[in-house]
C-alpha cells in the first residue's frame, strides 16, 4: 500500500472528506505514527482553503497547542467546516430517493456505498443497508433480490449485477429479433416492388395458352 499522504484543499465535498480521512488513517498505520505526531503530519498535506483555515487556528490557539489537538477533535473541527448540515440533509434525501437509472450498475452501487458512507445513521445495520439498496431498483429485480434474502450487501450487489446483465441481454435479443422480422419484411416489400405484373402476367399467359387449344370452328360453305 503507498504510504505517501494526500492533499487536502477543502473543496472536495463531504465525500471527499471522509475519503481523506479514510487515507490519512491508512498512513497513519503504514508509517506507525504516533498519536501525538498525527495532526502535524496530516496538517501538512492542507493547500489552498484548507491550509487558511489551519493557519486561522494556528493564530488563535498558538502552533504549539493547536499540534496537540487530538486527532478526533480535529476530524470532529474539519467536519463541521467542510460538511455543512444543509450538506449532509441533501445527502440523506438523496440517499433515500436514489435508484437504478437506466443499466447503469456501478454507476448506481458507487453512488450508494458514498452516500451509504456519509449517512450512517439512515443505514446503521447490514439489514438496513440490503433494504435501502434493493428499493432502487425496478419491481422485477427487487422482487427477485428480495426474495433471495441476501445475507449481506455484498451478495445482493453481485444478484443486482447479476439480474441487470440478465435484464440487458434480454432486451438486446428482442431487439436483434425485431431487427431481423424488419427486415424480412422490407426484402418481401422489396421483392413485391420490383416484379408488381408477376401475378397479371402469369394469369394472361395461362388464358392465351387456354385459348390457343380450342381453335375457332371452320365456316361451312
Amino acid at each position: 500500500m503507498n504510504g505517501k499522504p494526500h492533499s487536502f484543499k477543502g473543496t472536495e465535498g463531504v465525500v471527499g472528506l471522509k475519503r481523506w480521512f479514510e487515507k490519512m488513517e491508512q498512513v497513519f498505520e503504514i508509517c506507525k505514527c504516533a498519536e501525538d505526531d498525527k495532526v502535524k503530519f496530516a496538517m501538512c498535506t492542507f493547500e489552498g482553503r484548507a491550509l487558511t483555515w489551519w493557519n486561522g487556528n494556528v493564530q488563535t490557539l498558538g502552533l504549539a497547542n493547536a499540534n496537540q489537538i487530538p486527532w478526533s477533535n480535529v476530524k470532529a473541527m474539519m467536519t463541521t467546516e467542510y460538511c455543512p448540515a444543509t450538506e449532509i440533509q441533501r445527502m440523506e434525501q438523496e440517499l433515500w430517493t436514489l435508484t437504478l437509472k437506466g443499466d447503469d450498475i456501478e454507476a448506481y452501487n458507487n453512488r450508494f456505498h458514498e452516500l451509504a458512507l456519509m449517512c450512517h445513521e439512515l443505514v446503521p445495520t447490514e439489514k438496513k443497508k440490503i433494504e435501502r439498496y434493493v428499493r432502487g431498483f425496478p419491481e422485477r429485480i427487487k422482487g427477485n433480490i428480495t426474495s433471495s434474502k441476501p445475507a449481506t450487501l455484498h451478495d445482493a450487489i453481485n444478484m443486482a449485477r447479476e439480474l441487470v446483465e440478465q435484464s440487458v441481454q434480454g432486451r438486446a435479443a428482442r431487439i436483434g429479433e425485431s431487427n431481423k422480422r424488419k427486415w424480412e419484411d422490407n426484402q418481401r416489400n422489396n421483392n413485391n416492388e420490383k416484379y408488381p405484373f408477376n401475378y397479371n402476367n402469369n394469369h394472361n399467359n395461362n388464358n392465351t395458352a387456354t385459348d390457343n387449344t380450342n381453335p375457332s370452328p371452320s365456316n361451312k360453305t
